[in-house]
């Protein structure tokens, strides 16, 4: 966690600048995204025993503090420049790019009227799926290609604000899409 605090406190002190993102065709953000999460489905929170998540239904214990410490400093962030967008990323893997992002993701929908989209973009070793025990497809690349509309890939997460996007069945060249 020391990096992304250290990421964070440059970015609080402006030696990284985010740059905000116009809305199209100058409507308020968001409002498409809420209605398409009206059209979901749901699915039970079941995660993988040995996923180490956080629980939504104790969110003051002590395991949680770390990420909640991170979404409140991202949420500080957000009065300096908007952020709409965050990436987890790493030069290796075994990093703990899944663990973060799925714990920072909790945390994040924790809050209430915070509706919470994550979404695997891992194409080649997606574990998403995995940690949440749900079907890979259809997913992410199955929308890309043409073969399931955006509102079959996304599922809620009984029980909590977040919504779940996972890769999709494999495909030959990643890049490509």
């Amino acid at each position: 966690m020391s990096r992304v605090h250290d990421a964070l406190r440059r970015a609080e002190g402006g030696d990284l600048r985010l740059k905000p993102k116009q809305p199209a065709g100058g409507r308020a953000p968001g409002k498409a995204f809420l209605k398409l999460l009206e059209t979901v489905s749901e699915v039970p929170y079941s995660p993988t025993p040995d996923s180490y998540l956080i629980d939504p239904s104790r969110p003051h214990n002590a395991h949680s503090e770390e990420f909640r410490t991170l979404r409140t400093r991202l949420n500080h962030m957000q009065k300096l420049q908007p952020i709409h967008t965050v990436l987890i990323t790493s030069p290796s893997p075994a990093e703990g790019k899944s663990f973060t992002v799925v714990n920072l993701a909790l945390s994040e929908a924790q809050l209430a009227g915070n509706p919470t989209l994550l979404a695997d973009f891992d194409f080649r070793r997606p574990v998403l799926h995995n940690v949440f025990q749900i079907d890979r497809s259809p997913g992410i690349t199955d929308y890309l290609r043409g073969e399931a509309p955006l509102s079959a890939v996304i599922r809620k997460l009984s029980g909590t604000n977040l919504y779940v996007a996972p890769a999709g069945e494999s495909v030959t060249n990643p890049l490509e899409l």
